[in-house]
């Protein structure tokens, strides 16, 4: 998380590890996610619980998400349960809150901003996951559950609204789609990586948190 904290201390602020300093936060102590220790691998999570949790605040995220609106994400979290649409990010424009990235009723993953892109990504409840979600320059999506391309749904992408606030993770604009489960690590890219390079990411990531038997053979 990039700070300090001990088992059940709400996390007021968790570090974006860039120098652009887009930390994300909350200042309302009753909307807070928790730190729990040694939950994965030995490394601690934020949970996320849905009836009191309206996410962490990430300032200043538009410059990641415009220009040419490409942009790749990875996951590490665990939905508990798969209700209401959980928001894992979600960001804002002029027409209201829209989704970013989420999870589906049935486990399928959305991404996508005026736009929504629907893979069938088999998210399962109380299972860690390892997600990378991919937008490409040409308004196309890839979705990968541990490596594995998912197939889809729809591959058709709206342009990506400009935002008009902060972006949130683990939430949503209230509580109504806020996730309950945890996330132990996200990392964002404004482009569209190699295949080599996003599997270098998936790799260290199933590393780092005991994930390598989801990861495909070779």
């Amino acid at each position: 998380l990039g700070f300090t904290y001990a088992d059940a201390d709400p996390i007021a602020a968790w570090a974006y590890l860039t120098l652009l300093g887009h930390d994300a936060v909350q200042s309302a102590p009753s909307q807070r996610p928790a730190y729990k220790a040694n939950i994965l691998n030995g490394h601690g999570v934020a949970r996320f619980t849905s009836a009191s949790s309206t996410g962490l605040e990430m300032t200043g995220m538009g410059d990641v998400l415009t220009g040419d609106n490409t942009h790749s994400w990875f996951f590490v979290f665990r939905p508990n349960p798969i209700t209401n649409y959980p928001v894992v990010v979600a960001w804002p424009v002029n027409a209201g809150w829209q989704y970013l990235q989420e999870v589906d009723l049935s486990g399928s993953w959305y991404q996508g901003g005026s736009g929504l892109r629907l893979a069938d990504a088999g998210i399962v409840a109380n299972t860690w996951q390892l997600l990378s979600s991919v937008r490409t320059a040409a308004a196309t999506g890839e979705v990968y559950k541990a490596g594995t391309l998912a197939s889809e749904q729809s591959n058709t992408l709206g342009a990506v609204p400009a935002m008009t606030g902060n972006m949130l993770l683990g939430g949503y604009s209230t509580n109504t789609y806020a996730l309950d489960g945890d996330i132990a690590e996200v990392l964002c890219f404004d482009s569209v990586l190699t295949a080599a390079n996003r599997q270098a990411i998936e790799g260290y990531l199933a590393w780092r948190y005991g994930l390598q038997g989801s990861l495909p053979v070779g």
